[in-house]
């Protein structure tokens, strides 16, 4: 069974999370580390590490917006922002086992998240499709809303059919501002495509 911990500045894994970060997202995608420490302290926020043991696995930051203003949301909605699992304990079942983690511990609200589209062109073509089999092995579903976050496209996944068509940008927005802040958001706010 996974235990978890806060990501802190004092958390003794902090390099190996800083680490893995990097190898698993481009540049242009990642927050900076300062940014993602003092959001992960603002609430509903969680920034946390994964164990099997004392073997880190795996991390994800989450963002949590309670009942969604206007909206047809009745529940509260996580936002998985950022996850991934080290690459030493890829393909051994741990990013299932974290999302599982993750149902169970908001099975009350809609997740989603947003991955990068398959692209024969692009550079990371492979990983993107792994990716994207991973999600939907892992019952998320493409609700067909695609969208631009700093200049890179993006579909979006939910994980219940039922509520497919709920996440909208205009929900994508809002998530945004929450977690970027009134001052930063209007540089970065998503756009529909």
């Amino acid at each position: 069974m996974l235990t978890s911990k806060v990501i802190t500045n004092k958390l003794p894994e902090v390099k190996r999370v800083k680490e893995i970060l990097k190898s698993e997202f481009c540049p242009r995608e990642m927050a900076p580390w300062w940014f993602l420490i003092k959001k992960a302290k603002k609430a509903n926020n969680e920034f946390l590490a994964f164990y099997d043991g004392d073997d880190m696995v795996g991390i994800i930051f989450l963002v949590t917006l309670k009942r969604v203003k206007k909206s047809d949301i009745k529940k509260d909605i996580t936002y998985v922002l950022y996850f991934a699992v080290d690459p030493m304990y890829h393909s051994k079942g741990y990013g299932s086992s974290i999302l599982t983690e993750i149902e169970k511990r908001y099975s009350e609200n809609l997740i989603w998240l947003t991955v990068e589209p398959k692209d024969e062109s692009a550079k990371n073509s492979v990983n993107r499709v792994r990716r994207i089999e991973f999600y939907k092995k892992n019952n998320l579903i493409a609700n067909g809303l695609k969208i631009k976050m700093r200049d890179m496209p993006f579909d979006v996944l939910v994980n219940n059919k039922d509520d497919i068509n709920l996440i909208d940008i205009h929900i994508c927005k809002q998530v945004q501002r929450y977690f970027l802040g009134a001052i930063i958001y209007p540089f970065y706010a998503p756009k529909e495509i």
